[in-house]
C-alpha cells in the first residue's frame, strides 16, 4: 500500500508544484478571474492519482475488495500528496519565489479597493490575513485542505470502487 501510496502521492504533489509555478510564470496568480479557473485542474490531479491508485489496488487484491480498503489506499495517497506538496510549496515560497506571496497580497488589496472597499478596510483585512500569508502558513493550509480534499475523493471513489467477494470461489 505504501509503495502505491508514494508513487501516486508524490505524482500529485508534483504535478500541483508544476501547475503553480506554470500559473506564477504565466501571471494568473495575480489575475483572479483567470487563475481561479487554472486552479480547478489542481482538483483533477488528486482525481486522478487516487482513482489510479485505488484501482491499482483493487486489481491487486483477488477476491473482496471493500470501501475500507479502497478508502485506506486513498488516504494513504492523500497523506503522501499532502505532506510532499506542503514541502514543495515551502520550497517554492522560500527559495524559487520568495515574492510571490507579496504579489498575492497587492493583487488582493487591488481587488479589495477595486470593489468599493476603504483604505482602511484593506489593511484590517490585510491585518487578519497576515498570520497565514507567511511560506508556513501557506503550505500548512494548503498541505491540510489537500488532505481534507484527498480524503472526501477517497471516501467517493472507495464507495464506487468496491468489489464484493465471489460467493462461487468458497465453495
Amino acid at each position: 500500500m505504501w509503495k502505491r501510496a508514494l508513487i501516486y502521492g508524490a505524482a500529485i504533489a508534483i504535478a500541483g508544484a508544476v501547475l503553480t509555478a506554470v500559473m506564477a510564470a504565466a501571471g494568473l496568480h495575480t489575475n483572479p478571474d483567470s487563475g481561479q479557473w487554472v486552479g480547478l485542474l489542481g482538483v483533477v490531479f488528486p482525481i486522478v492519482g487516487i482513482v489510479l491508485a485505488i484501482r491499482a489496488a483493487k486489481r491487486a487484491e483477488s477476491g473482496e475488495f471493500t470501501f475500507g480498503d479502497g478508502f485506506k489506499e486513498g488516504a494513504a495517497v492523500s497523506l503522501v500528496a499532502a505532506v510532499l506538496g506542503g514541502l514543495l510549496s515551502y520550497l517554492y515560497l522560500t527559495a524559487i519565489n520568495p515574492g510571490y506571496l507579496e504579489a498575492v497580497r497587492e493583487a488582493t488589496a487591488a481587488q479589495l479597493q477595486a470593489r468599493g472597499f476603504s483604505a482602511r478596510e484593506v489593511a484590517q483585512a490585510q491585518a487578519m490575513s497576515s498570520s497565514m500569508m507567511t511560506p508556513g502558513g501557506t503550505s500548512g493550509l494548503g498541505a491540510a485542505g489537500q488532505f481534507a480534499m484527498g480524503l472526501i475523493i477517497s471516501a467517493v471513489a472507495a464507495l464506487f470502487m468496491r468489489r464484493k467477494a465471489d460467493p462461487a470461489q468458497y465453495s
